[in-house]
């Protein structure tokens, strides 16, 4: 008990001392930071290597479409709810996106993501289309919905798929996410150099103070001499 009492203690006081040795090093964590800060603004800001994004989102509603009856029952809105999940997977399918290419002229959709949500305990589908331009993604957003509206009569049979908002041409761009990509590489140079600074300090086995001497060759200590530096004087 007295053992491990005295291990915890020793590793206590090593922490201690590791965290006033990070702390006496602190410009030269603060230093990285703030140029690692500085070049990351740089890069990020920088719209020839961090462009600008522009979304473009058009709203969908699901609903059961009932045989000459206007009301809709709780099993009728379970069942809403899960072809919203058949849905979301329908529109991504190769089956919309190559119809979508066809209708707009388009070799392929890359360069463009495509996101589709559905909002939570609800049957209404969000289709967001992200890319570098802001007339691209609204033809596209709109054309997704268009074509998803007909792939759902050829492949269930069914018209139960209404447009509530078609998707306008963005103002301002959405991403990416300049300040935020910024302040994460300064924490992370932060991070980085407070354990490299850690590791050296560990790995450092040279004699410093007395209780060292005893700790590393076993010997108390029994004196020690002050070292002065010799100074010339004028005859």
């Amino acid at each position: 008990m007295e053992r491990s009492n005295r291990a915890r203690q020793e590793r206590e006081i090593d922490l201690l001392d590791l965290a006033l040795t990070l702390l006496s090093q602190w410009y030269i964590i603060v230093a990285v930071t703030v140029v690692v800060g500085i070049g990351a603004a740089g890069f990020f800001f920088l719209k020839t290597f961090s462009p600008d994004e522009y979304s473009a989102s058009t709203t969908l509603y699901v609903r059961n479409q009932l045989s000459g009856e206007n009301t809709i029952s709780t099993s009728d809105l379970s069942s809403s709810l899960m072809l919203v999940n058949d849905y979301s997977e329908l529109i991504s399918s190769r089956r919309v996106t190559e119809r979508v290419c066809e209708m707009l002229g388009l070799p392929s959709l890359r360069g463009y993501k495509i996101s589709v949500d559905s909002v939570t305990n609800t049957r209404f589908i969000r289709v967001t289309v992200n890319g570098l331009y802001p007339e691209s993604v609204t033809y596209i957003a709109n054309a997704i919905s268009a074509v998803f509206t007909d792939v759902v009569k050829e492949v269930m049979d069914v018209e139960n798929v209404s447009v509530v908002d078609e998707a306008v041409v963005p103002t301002s761009p959405s991403g990416p996410p300049r300040l935020r990509n910024t302040l994460i590489a300064m924490a992370i140079a932060f991070v980085a150099t407070a354990g490299v600074l850690a590791v050296i300090d560990l790995s450092n086995n040279t004699v410093k103070t007395t209780e060292d001497i005893e700790e590393q060759f076993g010997i108390p200590v029994l004196a020690t001499v002050s070292l002065v530096k010799a100074t010339k004087t004028k005859e």
